[in-house]
């Protein structure tokens, strides 16, 4: 087969085209692991990890929440020699209250300790299991369904029978959800709200079976959370 290129009008084989297209795929490869390269060399070796993480002048130490990591700062040395990369927390992209520090099969989230993360106060965040967030109005939506009164009609269910996204709400444009504020549940097609520690009670000990109590979340309000995309039933 032979076709026409798009200069100069002249004629060239199907297989000169699959050359130039391999050529082409071989030299963004390239590009791609030369810049990956040099990122890598120019990464901040200075980090130390040794109980606590110590880079930039500041004191990390261990912590634990809800997160999204983002992208990677430097690299720490542990006491054996090991390497670990040191990642960017979402939402504090310096990493100068929290970051990540990742190894190949571990991660562990890490804050600095002249740091207090914020458990209430205004509401700037909200992670929904992992994915986070700071839409205004999915903000205050989930406030509201999260602070409501609870409905005098409860769903009674099994909760190893239903599908469940977390709910955890960052305070003061901290990076972390410190806490999770409750769940939102999908019962049989409908959308309703429970806490798991408050709202379930074990059904059955050897199993681990529990009976959770939701409470419907009003239409408007379930039909808003679903049209975000964040809580479609699949």
């Amino acid at each position: 087969m032979i076709t026409k290129s798009a200069q100069g009008g002249e004629w060239v084989t199907e297989k000169r085209l699959q050359w130039i297209l391999r050529i082409a795929l071989l030299v963004l490869l390239c590009a791609t692991l030369g810049v990956r390269l040099v990122r890598c060399a120019i990464l901040d070796r200075s980090a130390v990890l040794d109980g606590t993480l110590r880079w930039q002048g500041r004191t990390y130490r261990a912590s634990a929440g809800h997160y999204c990591e983002d992208t990677q700062l430097a690299v720490a040395t542990d006491a054996n020699g090991a390497k670990w990369a040191v990642n960017s927390v979402e939402g504090d992209p310096d990493g100068e209250q929290f970051v990540v520090v990742r190894s190949f099969l571990d991660q562990y989230l890490y804050q600095n300790e002249a740091y207090s993360v914020p458990a209430n106060g205004t509401v700037t965040a909200v992670y929904i299991d992992y994915e986070r967030t700071d839409d205004a109005v999915l903000l205050q939506t989930l406030q509201q369904v999260m602070t409501a009164e609870r409905a005098a009609d409860p769903i009674v269910c099994i909760l190893q029978d239903v599908r469940s996204r977390s709910v955890s709400f960052c305070y003061e444009d901290c990076a972390v959800a410190p806490k999770t504020s409750g769940w939102i549940v999908w019962v049989d097609g409908t959308l309703a709200v429970a806490q798991f520690d408050r709202d379930s009670k074990v059904l059955d000990e050897p199993s681990g079976k529990r009976e959770l109590i939701c409470s419907p979340i009003p239409e408007d309000l379930a039909v808003f959370l679903a049209e975000s995309g964040y809580f479609i039933e699949k």
